[in-house]
């Protein structure tokens, strides 16, 4: 994989306005990347007032992924455990903060890692090879879970 298979974004007006972009990351095997967009559409008030209040459209980013830094797993623990103290139940929707760290934290490689991030996303309920994953590190489900 290589940052030309990293997604773009469309997204909404008052996602661009507030660069939602900035401190954005994605790994793959050869690397950690950012995105970076070179001329983000800019709006004016009553734009951005709309936004807020009733009209947000969608709008395409043009932007790309630049490498930013070799795949570092326990960069990438740490910017999950960050995020962790301030989850809302999105990460947290199908494990406990502890049980996602372990989960992430026993990867002993980077397609250890992906099973891991699919588990985390609610693929083990319907993937027998995420299922496979989560039960060798957390241990068989049990009746009533």
């Amino acid at each position: 994989m290589t940052s030309d298979v990293l997604p773009g974004f469309t997204t909404t007006r008052l996602a661009v306005i507030k660069k939602f972009w900035q401190g954005f990351e994605a790994y793959d095997v050869n690397g950690r990347y950012q995105m970076v967009v070179a001329d983000p559409p800019v709006f004016n008030a009553l734009q951005t007032f709309l936004a807020h209040l009733c009209y947000n459209p969608m709008e395409q980013l043009d932007g790309k992924w630049e490498r930013i830094g070799d795949y570092d797993p326990a960069r990438l623990i740490q910017t999950v455990r960050t995020q962790l103290e301030t989850d809302d139940d999105i990460i947290q929707q199908w494990f406990e903060s502890s049980d996602v760290i372990k989960l992430l934290e026993s990867a002993k490689s980077f397609d250890e890692m992906m099973l891991a991030v699919k588990a985390i996303c609610g693929e083990h309920e319907t993937d027998k090879e995420v299922m496979a994953y989560v039960q060798s590190i957390l241990g068989p489900k049990k009746k009533g879970a």
